[in-house]
């Protein structure tokens, strides 16, 4: 059966494509690239907002411009 990912399972999403891109602490992340690479992965946008606001909330990355924090770096697979 079907099932629709958790704003946690699409963190982890995010993360690995921001490992893909090999960002670093208090580097902005590349959002668009980010995005393009889960879209081919089969996720819609509003999936992959909801990763993107969980990570925030994690405190993963910070400020609109999404900056990958020290915590969120040693989070990356």
């Amino acid at each position: 059966m079907a099932k629709l990912p958790t704003p946690e399972e699409m963190g982890v999403a995010f993360l690995e494509e921001v490992s893909y891109f090999k960002h670093r602490p208090d580097e902005s992340v590349n959002s668009k690239g980010i995005y393009m690479r889960l879209i081919k992965r089969g996720f819609r946008g509003e999936d992959i907002q909801s990763g993107a606001d969980y990570l925030v909330e994690q405190g993963h990355l910070e400020g609109d411009n999404l900056i990958l924090t020290a915590s969120g770096f040693e989070a990356m697979p």
